[in-house]
């Protein structure tokens, strides 16, 4: 633990915040971007039925769990009953995701 401790401290003082700022910058700006395309691509699996049988396998659960025996419809009511909602534009997730990537990328490469 100490040891640990001793090599924080050491590479604290040896860290030039001005020198790694477009650094941290540029791995800020990817990480955010990769985390909004993963979530975005999340969304889209859901939002084209991938998801539909972990859904019902989690009602189905709760039906078994709870005391009050609602009634969960066979799967195929289920899928029916799931299409007929509207569905969520994710654009905005690909856009954004896409920018910060891209702004991630330009500081990569104007650090060198």
């Amino acid at each position: 633990m100490a040891a640990a401790g001793l090599v924080l401290w050491y590479e604290s003082t040896v860290f030039d915040f001005a020198v790694q700022y477009i650094r941290i910058l540029s791995d800020a700006f990817f990480v955010a971007g990769m985390l909004t395309l993963c979530i975005g691509l999340i969304l889209l699996a859901a939002n084209t039925g991938g998801l539909y049988a972990a859904g019902y396998l989690w009602k189905k659960l709760g039906q078994k769990l709870s005391r009050g025996k609602k009634e969960v419809p066979d799967y195929y009511d289920y899928v029916q009953e799931k299409r007929a909602k509207k569905k969520i534009s994710l654009s905005h997730f690909f856009i954004s995701s896409g920018i910060f990537i891209v702004i991630g990328a330009v500081l990569a490469v104007i650090h060198g």
